[in-house]
């Protein structure tokens, strides 16, 4: 399996985290968890080689059908509070757009709450724009050649849109540069707003909730260490006990953005998630694609 990183268009890098293209001739390997875990972005995704297969990892009491995103079609991932199980059925080839919360808003016609916890058919949110964007993209045979058609794409979306909201986009960032160690409290007296408004500025602009934002961050930081460097760095940028109540305080929250408690999770393979970790996970340094073989 490779990931290979692009730096989104200088237009969009204030909106775009990263576009990436994931390849593996095999498939998916049969003993893997294939978990993808909340990172708090959404993500438009376009699979070019095999469909996709995915399911979300929710109560027994909830569970959730197989949904099928066939080869050639484009689809647009909510904000996601819970982790997905991902297959396919074929040969992988993936390209994906990652946007930031807080600035994603641009890109998409309606409140974004309406996408949380979705995986949509991107022709149901732009109409036939994205039906002839899908039709590019299956035409298209290289990668540079995809990642340049969907920047086309998402750039003449920036370009029509017509409305702000510096409101929610700093108090995204006071909850990034906090680790997402913010209580609510903290976080409207420090917006000046209250609590109501503040929710539902985030239902429109970013889709979770500052609460649940938050707690994927925190968790974020922790999975990224733990996904880079295995037990031992699961500690190492702090004692559980500074971002959490206690380590079940931890545990808890670890099971519900992974499925899985900590040690479990490491006990097992995740190849896709070490991969795009261990390759970088973010916006890359140069203009070049980067390349994270596992």
């Amino acid at each position: 399996m490779l990931i290979r990183f692009y730096q989104p268009h200088p237009l969009l890098r204030s909106h775009v985290s990263q576009i990436w293209i994931v390849e593996s001739p095999t498939g998916w390997p049969t003993h893997d968890l294939k978990t993808i875990v909340p990172n708090g972005r959404m993500k438009i995704v376009f699979p070019y080689r095999s469909g996709l297969l995915n399911r979300a990892i929710v109560p027994s009491s909830l569970k959730a059908d197989l949904q099928r995103n066939p080869a050639h079609t484009l689809w647009v991932l909510g904000m996601s509070d819970r982790p997905s199980m991902v297959d396919s059925d074929g040969p992988i080839g993936v390209l994906s757009a990652e946007l930031y919360p807080g600035t994603a808003w641009p890109f998409f016609p309606a409140d974004l709450r309406e996408l949380t916890n979705r995986v949509t058919h991107a022709p149901q949110v732009y109409g036939t724009a994205a039906a002839e964007l899908e039709e590019k993209l299956a035409e298209e045979a290289t990668a540079e050649g995809r990642v340049k058609l969907l920047e086309g794409f998402l750039l003449d979306l920036l370009g029509k849109a017509k409305h702000t909201d510096q409101i929610v986009r700093h108090a995204v960032r006071l909850i990034q540069e906090r680790g997402g160690l913010i209580s609510i409290s903290e976080l409207t007296e420090k917006m000046g707003y209250s609590q109501r408004y503040l929710a539902m500025q985030f239902d429109r602009f970013v889709g979770l909730g500052p609460k649940t934002l938050a707690e994927i961050v925190r968790f974020q930081n922790r999975f990224v260490s733990l996904t880079r460097f295995g037990t031992a760095g699961a500690a190492a940028p702090a004692d559980p006990d500074e971002d959490y109540y206690d380590q079940s305080h931890f545990s808890r929250e670890f099971k519900r953005f992974s499925g899985l408690p900590p040690a479990a999770y490491l006990r097992k393979s995740n190849e896709f998630m070490t991969m795009f970790y261990r390759g970088g996970g973010s916006r890359p340094a140069s203009g070049r694609p980067q390349a994270g073989p596992v």
